[in-house]
């Protein structure tokens, strides 16, 4: 991952969560990914901005974390360091 974070202007959601959380979700800005296609073939893939932001949240699914987990609880519209708006 890279040291620059990113964040939804809007915040994050998710259909598994039936309430509304609001708050800056922190997230790296890029990610490599790593997995296995049907076949068993390890594929890699390295996303940036928006795609990086989804991946990182279903994987956090994985992970049994959920998006609100990552909202600063004092200050939620607390802008991440080091990070950039999308």
């Amino acid at each position: 991952h890279s040291v620059e974070r990113a964040f939804l202007s809007t915040g994050e959601g998710c259909l598994s969560v039936d309430e509304q959380h609001a708050g800056y979700v922190p997230r790296y800005a890029r990610v490599t990914v790593k997995g296995v296609d049907l076949e068993g073939n390890e594929v890699q893939v390295r996303v940036k901005g928006l795609p990086a932001i989804v991946f990182q949240h279903e994987i956090d699914h994985l992970n049994g974390i959920l998006f609100y987990d990552h909202i600063d609880k004092e200050n939620p519209m607390k802008i991440p360091e080091n990070a950039v708006m999308i």
